[in-house]
């Protein structure tokens, strides 16, 4: 197995310290759904698993009539198809047991953490979103595709991220 008979356990994960919710009062302790499992099950568990971060950011707007019509073309009968936008990512820890999948043939990142591309997508890209909501609105604009077409509020998104972008680390 991929670990030895006698080596000592630990939780696979801990459980985060911060998250954008609300600090865990779990933070820096070991899981305690993985300390549920007696000893030997945790062993085996951890000889054939791993667990790992991941971060998926797809849009995905409302459902329109064109939507509905492209589902019928293909003899779907669903009123609620899901369409997205092309923009996708991805973001996975090669943190795997076995070997891991290829993943990345579909646009899939593997990475050693994270947590920074969690935090760039949640400035730049939410920060971003929201500032073009609550000014694009206030500009008339009602959908967030008229709003990034205004030139004033593109502006602005931009230095907004020329001031975010320092505050990120690496990735």
């Amino acid at each position: 197995g991929l670990v030895p008979a006698d080596l000592a356990l630990t939780p696979p994960s801990d459980v985060p310290a911060k998250s954008h919710a609300k600090p865990s009062p779990y933070a820096g302790k070991p899981n305690p759904a993985w300390l549920s499992f007696p000893e030997e099950r945790r062993r085996d568990l951890a000889r054939r698993m791993a667990t790992f971060a991941a971060m998926v950011d797809r849009i995905v707007p409302a459902t329109t009539p064109a939507d509905q019509a492209t589902a019928r073309e293909f003899g779907l009968n669903d009123t609620v198809p899901v369409a997205t936008e092309p923009f996708s990512q991805w973001v996975i820890e090669d943190r795997f047991a076995n070997g891991r999948p290829a993943w990345e043939t579909a646009g899939a990142q593997f990475v050693a953490d994270v947590a920074p591309f969690e935090l760039m997508k949640l400035r730049m890209l939410n920060g971003a979103h929201s500032t073009m909501a609550y000014l694009g609105y206030l500009a008339g604009h009602e959908f967030i595709y008229q709003a990034s077409s205004d030139p004033g509020l593109a502006r602005t998104v931009e230095a907004l991220w020329d001031e975010i972008a320092p505050t990120l680390p690496p990735t």
